[in-house]
């Protein structure tokens, strides 16, 4: 027990070392109509919007949740969302080393695993942006339920798993990886009746979710499709499962990432031919297919935090890879660590979530200063700052400034689509 608070120790303060700067980021986008939507009214109907709300957004009644009482608890102190998303990802990684330990029963690759995932610059957008959480939340819902099939608590299980599709529909997909942990297990130990309970459920929901609970609104914009694009979506995924960050002039933090993946193929390929388990493998490679969709689909909206599951699927695999406490895995993981810090740093300076938020921030913050009188019209002009629209974008369609001045009453006049006339 000892021993395992002081991995999630490790763990957290890991995380929050990587991460750390996430907390200077202020409320933008959905972040205003998410709070606004699920936390701003009375509890009662609060509960009843995120139970059934659907019209008007994506139906994932545990993310509402999470914004119903993070926003009760936390109201408008924005770091504190921040550390809460650390230490949800924190978390993802410790169920990633009780997992990753089940299966290859060794703690320094458990280890090695979850740390790879802990600091992957994937995951920039999930803890950067207070929005981006809903698979992670989900994820961390997934992963217990994986550990908790392991377990033979089968029941918790699938409580476990529905929560996770219930915080993000994606999470479905890990159907998967429990029917390949069970495919690989002797016949005499399969729970046949737990797993196709499991799959009854996962078609239940995906047919409740994705046909009556989708307005045609949302399947308009993310109506999943094959084409051409989804190769280039293909290789955008996978460039950033392996690590290598979306952003120009990464040269060296590329050659890292390169040198980093060489070790990692050099120690499998080692432990493979030498009759290593092509059990890992085909697990790994499961998760990692799987975490692909539907994303692939959707070439017209991809992010990397969404490859929670095929980033997994390969902390596995440089688990495995780097096995044994060698001076040489050190140095390789020190290299891990710094291309990182040196990817997520280049992130930041070019990312969109931190350039709109400091848009938000610069006229919550003016328009506090100004402290105009209940009621006053307020006129989002093109500017030195951000232009009408950016504006818009930024303060979640306007809902930032109901969300920052309630009582205020203020309205909005967004000149790149409304005829702003009065100016104050």
């Amino acid at each position: 027990m000892k021993n395992n608070l002081a991995i999630f120790l490790i763990l957290l303060i890991t995380t929050f070392a990587v991460w750390k700067n996430s907390v200077n980021t202020f409320f933008v986008q959905d972040d205003f109509i998410m709070f606004e939507k699920f936390a701003q009214s009375g509890l009662a109907n609060n509960l009843k919007k995120a139970l059934f709300s659907y019209q008007e957004t994506h139906w994932r009644p545990v993310d509402n949740f999470y914004y119903l009482i993070s926003g009760r608890l936390f109201g408008l102190s924005y770091k504190n969302y921040h550390y809460l998303a650390i230490f949800i990802h924190a978390a993802a990684s410790y169920l990633i080393f009780l997992i990753v330990n089940s299966l290859l029963r060794n703690k320094f690759s458990s280890l090695v695993s979850s740390i790879f995932y802990a600091i992957h610059p994937a995951f920039f957008v999930s803890i950067y942006w207070i929005s981006g959480g809903a698979t992670e939340i989900g994820f961390v819902f997934l992963l217990l339920a994986i550990f908790l099939w392991i377990r033979k608590k089968f029941y918790l299980s699938l409580l476990s798993f529905a929560l996770s599709t219930l915080a993000s529909e994606a999470m479905v997909v890990g159907l998967f990886f429990i029917l390949v942990i069970e495919f690989f297990k002797d016949k005499s130990d399969r729970q046949y009746k737990f797993a196709k309970t499991f799959i009854v459920y996962s078609l239940f929901f995906s047919v409740l979710r994705f046909i009556f609970l989708t307005p045609k609104t949302l399947l308009d914009v993310y109506s999943p499709r094959l084409s051409i694009d989804t190769l280039w979506a293909i290789k955008y995924y996978a460039l950033r499962v392996l690590g290598f960050a979306e952003i120009s002039g990464d040269f060296y933090t590329s050659f890292g990432v390169i040198i980093f993946l060489l070790a990692v193929l050099g120690g499998f390929s080692k432990k493979f031919g030498l009759g290593g388990n092509m059990k890992i493998l085909l697990i790994a490679a499961t998760l990692i297919l799987s975490g692909f969709f539907p994303f692939i689909l959707l070439p017209y909206h991809l992010s990397p935090h969404y490859m929670n599951l095929s980033i997994f699927g390969l902390s596995i695999i440089v688990g495995f890879a780097f096995s044994i406490r060698q001076k040489r895995a050190y140095i390789f993981l020190l290299i891990l660590f710094a291309t990182s810090l040196s990817s997520i740093s280049l992130i930041e300076k070019n990312n969109w979530v931190v350039e709109r938020s400091k848009v938000s921030k610069f006229y919550i913050d003016e328009i506090q200063k100004t402290n105009l009188p209940p009621g006053s019209t307020l006129v989002f002009n093109d500017n030195p700052v951000s232009s009408s629209y950016e504006a818009y974008i930024s303060l979640g369609a306007g809902e930032g400034i109901d969300f920052f001045f309630k009582d205020k009453n203020y309205k909005t006049c967004f000149s790149a689509f409304e005829s702003c006339n009065i100016l104050h």
